[in-house]
């Protein structure tokens, strides 16, 4: 019983880590494209290898090995804890759909 409460309060303590770390992102490490890399990423991506969030304009192929699994959820784990830095992704933007900036201008 007291490694299953450890292990629920550890699982909660990274849970509540990786929600509170927001570092600048790499294009390859916005899932969601909303510009940062963020637990709401990791959440999409571990959403998409289940098959419960299939949004086609989200990158899921983190790790660009032509596959979406559980190496691209870790990649994307570590990236976000700083244990290693995915390449940035050079991402040319539409000029017929607005940026953050452009509908924060809006408002």
């Amino acid at each position: 019983m007291k490694k299953i409460i450890v292990s629920v309060i550890t699982i909660c303590f990274i849970i509540s880590t990786l929600a509170t770390i927001c570092v600048s992102a790499a294009p390859s490490a916005d899932v969601n494209r909303d510009r940062r890399s963020s637990a709401n990423d990791i959440l999409a991506l571990s959403q998409h290898i289940l098959g419960v969030n299939t949004i086609n304009n989200y990158k899921y192929d983190v790790n660009d090995d032509g596959t979406v699994d559980s190496a691209d959820l870790v990649a994307l784990q570590n990236h976000i804890i700083g244990i290693s830095v995915i390449e940035e992704e050079i991402v040319e933007e539409d000029p017929f759909e607005p940026g953050i900036e452009d509908a924060e201008d809006e408002l």
